[in-house]
């Protein structure tokens, strides 16, 4: 298993570079997004590839309300407090606040309801935590901050 990983792993990095090589005259912007840029290789820093790097904080409190209210359009919401919601999701990426709304829907619907509730949210809360942590921020914005590219 470990080694089909490897082999993945090369395979991908080798499609990902003939990709980006074949596209750098192209007038074309690629953007590429993680949560680990420490784990890439070095490689994919080449004159011509990647050359910024762009730290993007995870979403603010009043970011995570408003993706809270923005998730939650089309279905029937009683007695949710989303600002509680917003609160107790810090350092949750916007992957984990759309994770954390799917299984509160899922709870809802375990139960036959057709309306989200508290009790949803706060059972989601209990099985869902920040991809995030503290430490992992403060590498990507260290590692952001220095020039990748001679």
């Amino acid at each position: 298993r470990q080694r089909f990983q490897q082999d993945y792993d090369r395979w991908m990095l080798a499609n990902t570079l003939k990709i980006i090589d074949t596209l750098q005259n192209s007038n074309k912007i690629i953007i590429g997004i993680t949560s680990r840029p420490y784990l890439l290789d070095p490689v994919l820093f080449a004159q011509g590839r990647f050359s910024w790097l762009i730290y993007v904080p995870p979403p603010s409190r009043e970011e995570r309300l408003e993706m809270l209210r923005d998730l939650s359009k089309g279905f029937k919401v009683k007695d949710v407090d989303f600002g509680y919601i917003a609160e107790s999701t810090e350092n949750y990426s916007r992957l984990d606040i759309i994770n954390l709304f799917r299984k509160a829907v899922i709870e809802a619907f375990k139960e036959g309801k057709s309306e989200l509730k508290l009790k949803h949210f706060i059972v989601a809360l209990k099985t869902t935590s920040p991809s995030l942590s503290k430490e992992i921020m403060e590498r990507c914005k260290e590692w952001s901050m220095h020039e990748k590219n001679g």
